[in-house]
């Protein structure tokens, strides 16, 4: 798929690992572990040891789920060093060519090529790996590669470059320019203790470090013919899975926090503005009511031609400033009432009209004021409605009708 390929290798393969020698004896199986961890690319030992079966692992392995790299060895191996061409390499015409009269059906077959053309091959009858490998899995131990013989060695480079021989629990395996010389079947007294850096392995842990080295690498160049294949393959796949569902669970918190971030954000934003409209809330309830009120008498005051663009107090200065020392105003109207009839309720102004009431007892003043007032430039015309040379009391004796542009 094409989101493996953006997976980098290191997560291909787990820090901590078990590597399992498998040695088979007359006896029956021993096994002996050795758990490798990977800490900022420095290895440690965490632990190593025999186990007499498979029920005497550590518990570590099983609880924390810590992947097997198993290497084979013992009674039963066969091991053939060919050479392989320069170009072109097909590996079942090898096998043909090295093992012309076998039966690849009945045996597992590993190839490990070296440098320089040479290569192992290693060959274990298929019922006997297969019993030992079912029983592992039955156990529910996940295992990560199985490497049969001592060949893979050879990719364990500390090994190789600081040693030209290492004992193991079965045999002594001679090196000759990082690739293996010879390997003989035999033992020797003492724990045969090699030191790389600050780790020291002996014979008992020399193979399970090597296979832990391999797994690490992740660059095996082993292969297989017909089985073993599914192991390293499907182990690789679940780690593969592991990667993506802590990547989408990763991706899916992210997004999590995006959402509660912008949620906390936009809540405070919607509490600020449900206090704002709670504030202003009352206040548009009352602008409603003006409009509505508004509405209702906006008739009434455009009867009242209170919108015109005359500006009646400059009007009203100028016809105030005009009156005589002898008149006295008793009432002055603008845009007067028209009276209304008895069906229709709405009160009705007379617009542009002026109405002035006063007492004057010298006519002659009166009109000498009606002739000032035409003459101003906001007054269409001026007429005397009303003069009375004898009033009573104080009722006005004359009425003036303003007309204005």
């Amino acid at each position: 798929m094409l989101w493996e390929k953006w997976i980098p290798e290191k997560y291909l393969v787990k820090s901590t690992v078990c590597g399992l020698e498998v040695l088979i004896t007359d006896t029956g199986l021993k096994f002996y572990y050795t758990i490798i961890q990977n800490k900022n690319n420095k290895l440690n030992i965490i632990e190593s040891g025999l186990a007499e079966n498979i029920h005497s692992l550590p518990l570590v392995i099983r609880k924390n789920k810590i992947p097997l790299a198993i290497s084979i060895v013992g009674k039963g191996l066969i091991f053939k060093k060919v050479t392989l061409p320069e170009t072109d390499i097909n590996y079942d015409d090898v096998l043909a060519q090295a093992l012309p009269t076998i039966d690849v059906n009945d045996f597992l077959i590993q190839l490990y090529p070296q440098r320089d053309c040479d290569a192992y091959i290693n060959i274990f009858r298929k019922e006997q790996i297969d019993t030992i490998l079912k029983v592992i899995s039955n156990e529910k131990y996940e295992i990560a590669d199985v490497f049969l013989g001592y060949s893979f060695i050879t990719d364990a480079v500390p090994i190789t470059s600081l040693f030209d021989s290492i004992q193991t629990n079965s045999a002594i395996i001679q090196f000759s320019n990082n690739c293996i010389d010879d390997i003989k079947h035999e033992t020797i007294e003492g724990n045969g203790n090699v030191t790389i850096e600050d780790l020291t392995l002996n014979k008992t842990n020399i193979l399970g470090f090597a296979s832990c080295f391999v797994y690490l690498l992740n660059s095996p160049r082993y292969y297989n013919f017909d089985g073993l294949k599914e192991f390293r393959t499907a182990h690789q796949q679940k780690n593969k899975l592991k990667v993506l569902s802590r990547a989408i669970i990763g991706l899916s918190f992210l997004l999590c926090l995006i959402n509660f971030l912008c949620f906390t954000y936009y809540f405070e934003e919607n509490k600020k503005l449900e206090t704002e409209l709670n504030l202003y809330e009352g206040k548009y309830e009352k602008i409603n009511k003006l409009l509505s009120s508004y509405e209702k008498k906006r008739h009434l005051i455009e009867e009242a031609g209170i919108l015109n663009d005359e500006d009646f107090t400059k009007s009203i200065d100028k016809i105030a400033s005009t009156i005589p020392e002898e008149i006295i105003l008793s009432n002055w109207v603008i845009n007067p009432i028209v009276s209304k009839s008895e069906e229709d309720s709405l009160m009705k102004f007379s617009k542009g009209i002026i109405s002035i009431k006063g007492n004057c007892d010298k006519s002659f003043i009166v009109n000498e004021w009606v002739n000032v007032l035409k003459a101003q430039n906001f007054v269409k015309n001026v007429n005397l409605e009303k003069f009375a040379y004898n009033n009573e009391g104080s009722q006005p004796n004359f009425e003036l009708k303003i007309i204005t542009e």
